[in-house]
């Protein structure tokens, strides 16, 4: 493990990137008690409240005074609401507008990666002028754009079971908008262990689920393992595509679940599971009780066994799980232009059809990972034909290379990086996202 990211900090205004004021180091234990939390369950508002506002504020927030149930006591306590938004996917981009248009204090925003021209198909906080920068900076940019009295806190890097107590102890409500299951895995038992609630969503392609766990008061995310969309393990929405407007749906009630939680306004969704298909525009839901015996949020279960939940999915040892020799992209590229010069090889292709549609390498043929795992290779090539297997970025072409493996291909190669690799090697023009 290399050494902890250095934090970014950003408060009251956009200004330049400057170093934390500490790191984690990697042996970092969990305090023995928690922190005094400022909302003791459901049920109860956030116990601070900002200072008496001056007429602009008043001004600023005089839709949510007006509004029963918030009025000016709550909108101070909004005020004094400190957020973590984890993940600045297209779900954040909803979650931090409605966030900041609301005035919560201040938000942490933590992510790792650029800007990508293929986010502004959903995340409407990035403008074209951030592609390539720091996602925590474009949005920092983009909600002091609807909110310059908003303090933004950024932490360029990732949240890890090392880190994630001290980043998020400060915090009131979790806001969980990362894309993988391990990332999730950490965030639950961080909440957990603070006691604080964590609002979770996800979608894929054109339908998404939410849900506000809160233990001990209700079930955590890992009493249910099952909630989360079938594809989450395997494909991210990079890969397997995502409609627009349906992560805008989810995130509209990410952020609205957490404004209801300050202020103990209505029914949270603690153990519901509120799904949405954007096709029918159906919604339903699914009550989900806590697991006595979870590891991460039941009392009896102890701190190693919690963390070591966290962990990614389990893999066979080294030895065991055999892998595809790998071809960078410009070998493959003479491979491709000089074919008499090399044994016969035939270039497979695993993504979907949708994304043949933007783009595919010249002569490629085409067999999707679940045809792949169906053996429909064998009704396509000889079990000695030398395969060279691509996808996006190498995660599906490696499960499906090791699938041609074990049915008794004999030589099977995979394109390092897939064609986000062959982009930057190869073909800058290439429409890859």
């Amino acid at each position: 493990m290399g050494p902890a990211p250095a934090y970014v900090v950003c408060s009251g205004a956009l200004t330049p990137r400057v170093e934390a004021m500490s790191t984690v180091a990697p042996d970092q234990t969990a305090p023995s008690t928690p922190p005094e939390r400022r909302m003791a369950g459901p049920g109860t508002p956030l116990a601070d409240m900002a200072p008496e506002f001056d007429r602009a504020t008043v001004q600023r927030y005089a839709r949510n005074i007006a509004t029963p149930g918030i009025g000016m006591v709550g909108q101070r306590r909004w005020s004094a609401a400190r957020v973590a938004v984890v993940g600045l996917g297209g779900l954040a981009s909803p979650v931090l507008e409605y966030l900041a248009g609301a005035g919560v204090g201040e938000l942490l925003v933590v992510d790792v990666d650029p800007v990508e021209l293929s986010n502004l198909q959903r995340k409407p906080i990035f403008g074209t002028e951030w592609v390539g920068r720091p996602k925590v900076e474009a949005a920092a940019a983009g909600v002091h754009r609807i909110n310059d009295r908003v303090d933004v806190r950024m932490v360029d890097g990732y949240v890890t079971s090392e880190n994630a107590l001290e980043l998020l102890e400060r915090y009131d409500v979790i806001v969980d908008c990362t894309d993988t299951p391990e990332a999730r895995r950490v965030i639950a038992r961080t909440a957990a262990e603070l006691a604080v609630p964590h609002v979770w969503g996800a979608v894929e392609q054109f339908s998404g689920r939410v849900a506000t766990w809160w233990a001990p008061h209700g079930p955590c995310s890992e009493c249910t393992p099952d909630f989360e969309p079938p594809s989450s393990s395997a494909l991210s929405f990079t890969e397997s595509g995502v409609f627009g407007p349906v992560t805008g749906q989810v995130g509209m009630v990410m952020a609205s679940e957490a404004l209801k939680l300050l202020l103990a306004l209505g029914e949270p969704l603690l153990g519901w599971i509120l799904q949405v298909d954007t096709l029918t525009q159906q919604w339903t839901d699914d009550r989900r009780a806590a697991d006595p015996q979870c590891p991460v949020c039941r009392p009896a279960a102890s701190s190693e066994r919690a963390w070591a939940h966290t962990g990614a999915i389990t893999l066979p040892p080294a030895d065991e799980l055999w892998q595809p020799p790998e071809l960078d992209a410009s070998t493959l590229q003479q491979m491709m232009q000089n074919r008499e010069e090399f044994e016969p090889f035939v270039l497979l292709d695993v993504r979907g059809e949708h994304e043949r549609e933007v783009v595919a390498l010249d002569g490629s043929f085409h067999l999707s990972l679940d045809e792949v795992r169906e053996g429909k290779a064998k009704e396509v090539f000889g079990p000695h034909d030398n395969v060279v297997v691509y996808c996006r970025n190498g995660r599906r072409s490696a499960e499906a290379a090791r699938q041609l493996h074990a049915q008794g291909f004999g030589g099977v190669f995979l394109l390092d990086g897939g064609l986000t690799q062959w982009a930057r090697e190869v073909d800058p023009e290439l429409p890859v996202w």
